[in-house]
């Protein structure tokens, strides 16, 4: 069993257990929602190989990678019972910018330092690869649990090879619906030409 997948069984194992003293209405149970809220990002360079992150650094573009993992999230009931319900209601992202502390050039386009660098990636998510970085956060308000719970992951990768070195402090910025956001600095994404 995974990682993410234990972390799932123990939710739902919790859930269970403390599912008590729902009052029944004529056809649903009155228990309410449970938030759930990421309180923690942590990021990791890799390289993303055979569908597959793995720690070891890679300066190729087609295996360069940044991972992005929920570290920790809470749990809290919109109620205020003891009563829950299987009705999770996570985050949704709102938007991601990327961007870096340094010029970067790729298909003969120059980016300068601070410019918004999403059109330049791709990210990976739960076996599902989404060609842009909007692509990823329509998908994401309409599944929000691809990246909301401990150990759940995303990685991000270059669409095209660089026209010149990278070797830049990347900044990614997350933000959800509910106004909280986390900045993750990248220290040193390396790739070569």
């Amino acid at each position: 069993m995974t990682t993410s997948c234990l972390y799932r069984f123990i939710i739902i194992l919790y859930l269970l257990i403390h599912t008590t003293s729902c009052k029944q209405t004529e056809v649903e149970y009155d228990c309410g929602e449970v938030d759930t809220a990421i309180t923690a990002i942590n990021h990791e360079i890799g390289s993303y190989v055979f569908d597959d992150f793995i720690s070891t650094q890679s300066t190729n573009y087609e295996e360069a990678a940044i991972e992005l993992e929920v570290e920790n999230f809470t749990i809290t009931s919109t109620t205020e019972t003891s009563c829950f319900s299987f009705i999770s209601v996570p985050q949704v992202i709102d938007s991601i910018s990327i961007s870096s502390t340094s010029s970067v050039s790729i298909a003969n386009v120059v980016y300068n330092s601070g410019d918004e660098l999403n059109a330049l990636f791709k990210i990976h998510s739960r076996g599902q690869t989404f060609d842009t970085v909007l692509e990823f956060i329509e998908e994401h308000k309409e599944n929000p649990t691809i990246f909301s719970v401990q150990s759940d992951r995303i990685v991000l990768q270059l669409l095209s090879k660089p026209t010149a070195e990278i070797n830049q402090e990347i900044t990614i910025v997350i933000s959800f619906d509910d106004l909280t956001s986390y900045t993750i600095e990248v220290p040193s994404f390396q790739v070569s030409i």
